[in-house]
């Protein structure tokens, strides 16, 4: 999803899993979060620790801003959501890539209805611009302003289809941005960066590497002790 407009890459935090003579010798590392690459000391001697996936999240970093001299196309600045109007009810996205369908009406790339302050904006007129805070004119008059919704916690709307979220309770509610910042004739790209992914990728291999050799080599020891003790 590199090349993915709006789109906000998934990740995951980390909880350490220590047994209870660990958690007794030193309760301070309880509990603490940690990523695969970090060494948790037992005493004074650095040891690795059993981890577990502690949640599932989204990151919620801006992608950077690409000109696509569209004047449909909008990239909202901060938090905020533009909000669609779909058959199974509102959806929100961060990828403001517009155009107007065969009845005047401004959509989204699937047909689905971008909603402004008083419902979907029917813009039929000979120039049509978005404003600094998402107000639609048209021929020089004020016609609507998109709606710019955010939520309390992030954690509140989950991924949909393409790249929409929902709420993930169906009694939640959001709030209009009462000033939101959304660039015309800008697309926000993907948070995600292909550079890192290889690099985090690389690091990832090798700590595997470095633990199978590890294991392997426990596994020679034990069983020479095993052998070596018992013929003793």
């Amino acid at each position: 999803n590199v090349n993915t407009t709006g789109f906000r890459k998934d990740q995951v935090s980390f909880a350490t899993q220590l047994d209870s003579a660990t958690m007794v010798h030193d309760a301070n590392i309880a509990g603490r979060r940690t990523s695969l690459h970090d060494d948790v000391y037992y005493g004074h001697i650095p040891v690795d620790i059993p981890v577990m996936v502690d949640a599932h999240y989204t990151a919620q970093t801006q992608g950077n801003f690409v000109f696509t001299d569209n004047p449909l196309d909008a990239a909202i600045e901060g938090d905020g959501y533009f909000v669609l109007q779909t058959p199974e009810g509102e959806r929100y996205t961060r990828a403001g890539s517009f155009r107007l369908n065969e009845t005047g009406y401004i959509v989204n790339q699937s047909g689905y209805a971008v909603l402004a302050e008083n419902g979907p904006i029917n813009a039929i007129g000979e120039d049509i611009a978005i404003g600094e805070s998402g107000e639609v004119v048209v021929d020089g008059a004020l016609l609507d302003r998109l709606r710019v919704v955010t939520v309390d916690q992030p954690g509140m709307l989950v991924k949909d289809k393409e790249s929409f979220y929902r709420l993930r309770d169906e009694n939640g509610t959001v709030q209009n941005v009462p000033y939101p910042v959304v660039h015309s004739g800008l697309l926000e790209s993907s948070n995600v960066k292909s550079i890192e992914e290889l690099n985090a990728m690389t690091i990832n291999m090798r700590s595997f590497e470095a633990s199978s050799k590890a294991v392997k080599t426990i596994e020679r020891i034990v069983s020479r002790a095993i052998n070596g003790v018992g013929k003793a």
